[in-house]
């Protein structure tokens, strides 16, 4: 969410909020230190100010207008207005920083991540009892969403799982995983289109030892290099590519990236008698999906398809 005000084009400064014993602080560009709050918690917030008038109309009105929000209370899961104020996480005033500190303003806030990884952890747990479903549930964090060194760590301290999409993500977490930090135990998950780099970065971890590095690709030419290239096991992800005909044209997403159906054939039969294998089904059923009822039917139709697949994939196990 973001907020304008001043319209300058000055640095953004970056405030870190963290736990550390009792103590409490921030710390941008600079050398200074700044004393803030008495917890902390984990967000990126672009703050610019008080909130901008588009054609006579502002966000809080535009959310009024189209989700019934009212202009106290509750805006979404993270952020609060209270008496015209921005509060994250009912904890922190978002106006007092950035008219402390200047805006554009981004604020890091650690511990909510690991409540947000506790939730999912919670919610899948409650389904899974629900729907008598005896499977794992993994929850990945995409680092592509912030790859900052501390938020990464509280993420898999939480006990988060990895997502990499590009050279520059597994690179570091090749360095997590020698220090420690990235566990052994987690799977890796490689997203994303996959060049030169991108394909020697994950061939070089997989060979180092860490047998949970599963590339997902995007179409053959980078299953063919990783497969003919890796000389120990691997696991490998297919991403399916919906045909245009089966996307919904007001919820657009699945239909551009991906192999098609004759393609993971073509996958299967490049993989056979080899030692490697492939693991994971990943659809992409669309983005930014808000009618819940339209998601529901996406996510039917590509179960039904990774149902089919496993039936002749006996190693096909994630979804």
């Amino acid at each position: 969410m973001a907020c304008n005000g001043d319209q300058t084009h000055r640095p953004r400064t970056n405030v870190l909020l963290v736990d550390q014993s009792s103590c409490q602080y921030a710390r941008g560009p600079g050398s200074s230190t700044w004393c803030l709050i008495p917890r902390s918690v984990f967000l990126r917030f672009a703050c610019e100010g008080a909130l901008t008038e588009l054609n006579g109309t502002t966000y809080i009105d535009h959310l009024a207008h189209r989700y019934g929000v009212q202009p106290e209370g509750q805006l979404n899961a993270f952020i609060a207005r209270h008496d015209g104020q921005l509060y994250l996480d009912e904890r922190v005033c978002l106006n007092a920083l950035a008219e402390q500190y200047g805006a554009p303003l981004e604020v890091s806030y650690l511990p909510l991540i690991t409540k947000q990884v506790h939730q999912m952890q919670t919610y899948a747990a409650a389904a899974r009892t629900a729907a008598g479903y005896t499977g794992a549930f993994v929850y990945a964090y995409a680092t592509k969403a912030n790859f900052a060194e501390e938020v990464v760590r509280t993420a898999l301290q939480s006990g988060a799982h990895y997502e990499t999409s590009s050279a520059a993500d597994i690179i570091i977490a090749h360095q997590l995983w020698r220090q420690g930090v990235l566990p052994a135990d987690r799977y890796m998950f490689c997203n994303g289109s996959k060049d030169l780099g991108y394909r020697k970065a994950i061939l070089a971890l997989r060979e180092a030892g860490h047998e949970l590095l599963i590339p997902i690709v995007d179409d053959l030419d980078e299953l063919a290099y990783l497969s003919s290239h890796c000389h120990v096991p691997m696991q490998f992800g297919v991403r399916v590519r919906f045909d245009i005909g089966d996307v919904d044209p007001d919820h657009p997403g699945g239909e551009r990236f991906g192999l098609t159906h004759s393609e993971i054939d073509s996958a299967i039969a490049m993989l056979a008698g080899t030692q490697h294998r492939i693991v994971l089904y990943h659809a992409m059923v669309g983005s930014q999906i808000e009618d819940a009822h339209v998601w529901k039917i996406q996510l039917s139709a590509a179960v039904e398809r990774y149902a089919a697949l496993a039936h002749k994939l006996p190693s096909l196990h994630m979804f």
